[in-house]
């Protein structure tokens, strides 16, 4: 934790204060007397977990850049931005946003594409600029916690022991009341908020550099029609990124050893209107999140080997019986979020330390991966300090003045909250056997 705050306070990664983690919990297992081989043995274990997840996280940075090279991300923002009408700008642009992120699966991808132009429209048509950076976030996060090919909602489903496929299913259930609350707020701040005119430079440089037809949203296409033919999360996108590659061949007239150079380095374009906007991707945008994802599943193994958790996760199962299960998620996630600042750790601590007590009190692994997705993924975008958070904004140029406004980060925990009993039905009869409250009363206990 020490290291995490240096960390941050120097602007330095936070793989270094994993690193720095590895090897205090190392030390701690040699004193407890386990051979350090024995312990090497147990990391190792504990990365094998995480395999399933480094090969969806290798396959999303190459599928983010060929989709910006076959035009499919140019596509949705140009037509996106061509039906913004003045009354309807922050509607459109929390909406344009939630679409994207949905096929995308990355805030990161939408906030830096499509999120810039909205900014730079917004600014120049006199709209708020912390509503229209909120509704940008908060259309990001819909489909960070709920798209086939997010890497957070697949880690989350992996650790928890539930099948991807189930995962999005259920989450996309949940936040459908969110979704539509947001929207009804956002529509209200557009006609209050209108803008006073949309700029056509950017339009003419995407469709100037891009061939915008229907064939560039192919690839969107075949990642949302597969998953609901029972394709795997894994084969969907590769299959999208061997469209995309085609897409781009043939009707954006790139060549392959280029494509094959932007799955591993990023998409790059030499264009002075949308060259920083539209760059990015690759396996190496990837990286840093692999490394920990395989640094903090190595602890896992160690956790799991030495029983170095045990006393926290008793105290983890008299909280639940007071606040209940998605009070006492609530509360670790802020905690660990506002100490570790990362969606990934978070998420695996999160299993780790709360697995044992959702299953002593009757609930169901889905439970545990539900709870996880409508608190921990959206909220870690409401601490300032967090990546999640800080690079969006900087992304957009805009301060924290922004976070109030990002609506369906929080409207997401609290609308679950009052309606998480109506899908877990039995699962809250068996809790209230147990002696667990209700999620509105442990709602009230958190607040």
């Amino acid at each position: 934790m020490v290291l995490m705050i240096v960390c941050i306070a120097m602007n330095l990664s936070v793989v270094i204060a994993l690193i720095g983690g590895f090897i205090c919990f190392f030390a701690v297992a040699v004193a407890r007397k386990y051979k350090p081989r024995h312990v090497f043995k147990m990391s190792l274990e504990g990365v094998k977990t995480s395999w399933v997840v480094l090969k969806l996280l290798f396959l999303i940075g190459c599928l983010t850049a060929l989709w910006r090279a076959s035009g499919t991300i140019a596509f949705f923002v140009y037509y996106g931005m061509d039906i913004i009408t003045p009354q309807a700008f922050i509607i459109i642009a929390f909406l344009l946003t939630a679409l994207m992120s949905y096929f995308l699966g990355s805030s990161f991808g939408v906030t830096s594409t499509a999120g810039v132009m909205l900014m730079i429209l917004a600014r120049s048509g006199g709209v708020n600029e912390f509503i229209t950076a909120g509704a940008i976030l908060s259309g990001a996060y819909f489909g960070d916690r709920s798209s086939p090919v997010s890497s957070s909602a697949f880690l989350t489903a992996t650790m928890s022991g539930v099948s991807p496929e189930e995962n999005k299913k259920w989450l996309l259930k949940t936040g459908v009341f969110p979704l539509v609350v947001t929207g009804i707020i956002f529509t209200v701040l557009s006609f209050k908020n209108p803008i006073s005119g949309v700029s056509q430079s950017v339009m003419e440089s995407l469709s100037g550099t891009y061939d915008i037809s229907l064939w560039a949203a192919v690839p969107a296409i075949v990642l949302l029609v597969l998953p609901w033919m029972k394709v795997s999360v894994s084969n969907t996108i590769l299959i999208s990124a061997i469209t995309s590659f085609v897409v781009a061949v043939i009707f954006q007239n790139q060549s392959p050893a280029a494509l094959v150079t932007y799955m591993v380095t990023g998409y790059e374009l030499d264009s002075a209107a949308l060259g920083d906007i539209m760059a990015g991707g690759g396996v190496i945008s990837m990286v840093e999140v692999m490394i920990v994802v395989i640094l903090s599943s190595s602890y896992a193994g160690i956790f799991e080997e030495t029983g170095m958790l045990n006393s926290l996760k008793d105290k983890m199962d008299k909280a639940a019986t007071k606040i209940g299960l998605f009070g006492l998620q609530l509360v670790f996630s802020v905690l660990s979020v506002m100490i570790f600042c990362n969606q990934t750790i978070a998420t695996i601590l999160s299993v780790q330390l709360l697995g044992d007590t959702y299953k002593r009190k009757g609930a169901s692994n889905e439970e545990l991966a539900m709870d996880i997705g409508n608190s921990l993924i959206t909220i870690c975008g409401l601490v300032p300090w967090s990546v999640a958070c800080a690079v969006p904004l900087s992304m957009l140029d805009i301060g924290n003045g922004a976070i109030p406004w990002c609506i369906f980060l929080y409207m997401n925990p609290i609308c679950y909250i009052f309606t998480k009993r109506l899908f877990f039905k039995k699962d809250k009869e068996n809790q209230c056997k147990n002696g667990t409250p209700l999620e509105w009363s442990s709602f009230v206990c958190f607040i």
